[in-house]
């Protein structure tokens, strides 16, 4: 028996690092993603095969910890399983790129592994495990969003996630003449153990000194920078509030400069996008056609997402290219969740 699943990036379109603190967040699912086939093997040791990274093999049981290798993902998804497995990875997302390739992974192993097991699991629980796997095994102490996104995507909406009480609406986009692009900066990014660690850290800080978690209504008095990053969570909660009326109504005018304010916030406030990301979305947004741009995803490399005229879209390309230099473009076009295929 083999089975194969499909999961999909996300790309994040409002709310960046406000999902750890249960804010308000609006990603949706890419039409790009990861295929996962998984079959049953014999012997004492998963293997593993990957089109971007080769081979790996570890034994059944208790994960070895994670090293810093591309199976590790694997290896935690794959815990409980009792029986080898062989598995197959194939992505077409770019790694790295922001784009949720590790939680678009995780959500595919762990569906693919609960039919393998017989096991009935509704897709959030998918998400919430996923995420236990990236935080515990993985060492990344992210929130929710990726794993949701990936998990309980819709075709055709974005999702304005409740990222405290789990539950989403469905938002559709009126684009009009207008298209949403992933604009990928190429630049490195390693987020495990990072600068986003950290940023989880001063939120437990803050949290200590104000004496409580009401993170979008609390007003405490706050040393530097830790009053910097509480103020770009509670603007950008009430970005995604706005965003999500904006997008609905048309507004892309509306639209565009509430990308800009948060790709600001971003960068000045939280100081997660650093040098290559302030270049490509000021490259973006200052491209004749680009209502607005901004990081997505945790920062220090990944994509920016631009809000762009449809006919505009080569030129912006061509002038991105000779003000930033090399990218590379992905379609936002929102699309279903995980699925047996």
């Amino acid at each position: 028996m083999t089975l194969r699943v499909f999961a999909p990036g996300r790309v994040n379109t409002m709310g960046d690092h406000i999902d750890y603190l249960g804010g308000l967040v609006l990603p949706l699912a890419l039409p790009q993603g990861t295929m996962v086939e998984l079959s049953p093997i014999e012997g004492g040791q998963h293997e593993a095969f990957s089109s971007s990274h080769g081979e790996a093999r570890w034994p059944i049981g208790t994960p070895p910890a994670a090293s810093g290798q591309w199976f590790d993902y694997l290896a935690g998804a794959l815990a409980p399983l009792d029986r080898a497995v062989s598995v197959t990875v194939d992505s077409n997302l770019p790694q790295g790129s922001g784009l949720s390739s590790s939680a678009s992974l995780l959500v595919a192993l762990i569906t693919a592994r609960n039919a393998f097991q017989g096991h009935q699991a509704s897709p959030l629980e998918v998400a919430i495990e996923a995420r236990q796997v990236e935080v515990e095994h993985i060492g990344l102490n992210c929130g929710i969003m990726d794993q949701y996104a990936s998990a309980l995507g819709e075709a055709g909406h974005a999702l304005r996630l409740d990222c405290e009480h789990l539950r989403h609406e469905s938002v559709r986009f009126e684009l009009g003449s207008a298209e949403l692009w992933a604009v990928d900066s190429k630049a490195p990014r390693k987020l495990a153990g990072g600068v986003y660690n950290q940023r989880v850290a001063e939120c437990a800080e803050i949290e200590r000194l104000a004496g409580g978690n009401d993170w979008f209504a609390m007003t405490p008095d706050l040393p530097a920078p830790l009053d910097a990053r509480l103020r770009h969570i509670q603007s950008e909660q009430a970005r995604v509030i706005e965003t999500c009326e904006a997008a609905e109504q048309g507004d892309l005018v509306r639209w565009g400069a509430l990308m800009n304010e948060s790709h600001r916030s971003l960068s000045r406030d939280y100081e997660v996008a650093g040098d290559a990301m302030d270049r490509l979305q000021a490259a973006l947004s200052g491209s004749r056609g680009c209502y607005g741009a901004r990081m997505t995803g945790g920062g220090f490399g990944g994509c920016v997402i631009a809000l762009i005229e449809r006919e505009s879209v080569p030129s912006v390309q061509q002038q991105v290219a000779q003000a930033y230099g090399d990218t590379q473009w992905i379609p936002c076009t929102p699309s279903a969740g995980a699925r047996i295929l």
